[in-house]
């Protein structure tokens, strides 16, 4: 789901939550907030951030690899490597000298 908050509102958002963390943090340890505010202030940031995970895509549904020959090699190498032992584990450990 997308929320549709303008970029810099979101932007104002978040910075104001990590500068006013501390401010907040300070300010109840010497005892100028109490708790009441505080817990004020952390449902603020819950809001906070769940708008920006709200605002999260997906991201790309594919993953794109380049590598050259010797990586090829080394990677295929890996591969029967896992398959080997993936059949000495089948066979209970017998059969086979990793």
């Amino acid at each position: 789901m997308k929320v549709n908050v303008p970029r810099r509102v979101r932007i104002a958002l978040y910075l104001l939550n990590v500068l006013g963390t501390p401010v907040v943090v300070y300010a109840r340890a010497k005892g100028w907030i109490g708790d009441l505010e505080l817990a004020l202030w952390g449902a603020e940031v819950t809001a906070a951030m769940a708008l920006a995970g709200l605002n999260v895509g997906a991201g790309p549904q594919g993953v794109s690899i380049r590598v050259d020959a010797d990586q090829l090699t080394a990677l295929e190498r890996g591969q029967q490597i896992q398959r080997d032992l993936d059949a000495y584990r089948r066979n209970g450990g017998e059969g086979g000298v990793l």
